[in-house]
């Protein structure tokens, strides 16, 4: 049940719901902050609206064509430490609900925001907690940031970044925010929907959709599967394991992952996943085993949406990996990427692979997002 919470500054209607009372009280509004990571390792919950994922409170808000908008880092507070920078441009103080506790103090304040940024190279994004304080300084008014961790390749005056998880910050159609503390998300629906309320409306709760470990000889066919925290499904260690004719779509992190022997997925379509759409790993370096893993004839498209980097349309790695016959398209980074790392139970990955076959695949609209980068 949705009811009015007032309007956004730009006059839009905002809603809220009751979460604890319709018994969802596993809420975390956590990022993985983990460099080379999915920035979402399961605990977030998603809101997702006549089928497609709404956006997290932002500043500054996308475009209307959906395109992302980011802030530009100021110098370093002090030469001691990369976790400070200064921003010059104060935003307004804004509040969507000034009747909801807590909403009276400025996003400045708030205690549980995060940033999204790519703090260094333009290939290399990564989400960090973040307290943001006024100060003065010779130059007048700024904004002092202070990250909890210091990113990975350290902090670079005029890279990109932006400001998530407030309230008063959620203030545009399409937005959301869970307040996880007290149980409420808040929503301002999509401008071109006037009956909104009776479209489908799901918040993500479960972790995984499939896992598997060790498993043989199974079929999935004509499945629809989606609105999870985490993957739509997990494979390890699997022999003629086969997924045909499926829709992935909007999971917090990961679409489709494989790692075994004789196994495929085909003819299906991946959409609106968090991270990576498909991976897969098999066969053996050493011997040069091939793994007999095939993807073929797949639409995957609009992945990459929460970590904007390093998650390809289709990471592979092993021998004998034939990728064959895919479009892969509209999204932030690379289309086909060599894989290492780990895997989906954390199991580290060989950083090697050879005879592996690509054939017929279609890539466009890629590298939308960052920059130093291919399709391949």
């Amino acid at each position: 049940t949705w009811e009015a919470a007032g309007r956004s500054p730009h006059g839009y209607a905002v809603y809220k719901a009751n979460l604890f009372a319709l018994g969802l009280r596993n809420l975390s509004d956590a990022f993985n902050t983990n460099q080379g990571q999915c920035g979402n390792d399961g605990r977030r919950s998603e809101l997702f609206f006549a089928g497609k994922p709404m956006m997290l409170g932002r500043h500054p808000n996308a475009g209307v064509d959906g395109t992302w908008h980011w802030l530009r880092q100021g110098a370093a507070v002090a030469k001691s430490t990369s976790k400070f920078f200064a921003y010059s441009n104060t935003p307004p103080n804004r509040c969507v609900d000034a009747g909801y506790p807590g909403c009276d103090q400025p996003w400045v304040n708030a205690s549980r925001l995060y940033v999204h940024g790519f703090w260094h190279f333009d290939w290399s994004d990564v989400y960090e907690r973040v307290t943001i304080e006024r100060a003065s300084t010779s130059a007048g008014p700024n904004l002092i940031y202070s990250l909890d961790e210091t990113p990975h390749y350290g902090l670079q005056p005029g890279s990109r970044y932006m400001v998530l998880n407030s309230l008063s910050i959620t203030d545009a159609p399409g937005e959301f925010f869970v307040d996880v503390l007290n149980g409420f998300v808040f929503f301002i629906p999509p401008e071109d929907s006037e009956s909104w309320a009776e479209e489908e409306i799901v918040m993500s709760t479960g972790l995984d959709l499939v896992t598997l470990n060790g498993t043989r000889h199974v079929q999935f066919e004509n499945l629809v599967l989606e609105y999870v925290r985490r993957d739509g499904l997990a494979a390890v260690n699997v022999t003629d394991v086969h997924i045909a004719n499926c829709t992935v779509a909007n999971t917090g992190a990961n679409g489709i992952s494989i790692e075994g022997q004789h196994s495929s997925f085909r003819a299906s379509t991946v959409r609106d996943v968090g991270c990576s759409a498909v991976t897969v790993f098999g066969g053996d370096v050493q011997t040069l085993t091939p793994s007999g893993l095939v993807i073929d004839n797949n639409n995957i498209f609009r992945y990459g949406r929460i970590s904007r980097s390093g998650s390809p349309g289709i990471g592979w790695g092993g021998v004998g990996v034939l990728v064959r016959s895919n479009e892969i398209h509209h999204a932030p980074h690379t289309g086909i990427m060599h894989l290492g790392g780990t895997n989906a139970f954390g199991a580290e990955l060989s950083p090697a692979s050879a005879n592996s076959l690509f054939a017929g695949n279609f890539l466009h609209d890629l590298c939308q997002g960052t920059s130093d980068a291919g399709a391949f």
